[in-house]
């Protein structure tokens, strides 16, 4: 069986690599230079960027976190030390919302994103 897959994103490079691992000829269509969808790190002026998907997560899944492992790719945590996070967005340096309380006032996510 051969399997093309549309989109080099997070969800279509993990829907190959597990029918590749399952012995399935799989491969993947990208329309961009490079895999990896909206993800990705930046830089610019002196800072790190990092791009993710609109969403909001509690932390990594324990999936991801056994794929980071088997990959080799090494999870940082970040600093308890650090009390806010911080996402450029729309030309501006923005809070991250710090307790869901902050998230159903934030203008960050639409309402239909907060449900």
């Amino acid at each position: 069986m051969r399997v093309a897959i549309v989109g080099g994103g997070l969800g279509g490079l993990a829907v190959a690599r597990t029918l590749v691992a399952a012995g399935i000829d799989a491969h993947v269509l990208e329309a961009s230079s490079r895999a990896g969808g909206v993800l990705g790190t930046s830089q610019a002026d002196g800072f790190v960027r990092e791009h993710a998907a609109s969403s909001f997560l509690g932390g990594p899944s324990r999936g991801a976190l056994a794929l980071c492992s088997e990959l080799g790719v090494e999870v940082e945590k970040a600093s308890p030390r650090a009390k806010r996070r911080w996402i450029y967005l729309d030309g501006k340096l923005r809070a991250l919302p710090a307790n869901p309380l902050e998230l159903v006032r934030s203008d960050l996510l639409t309402w239909r994103g907060k449900l």
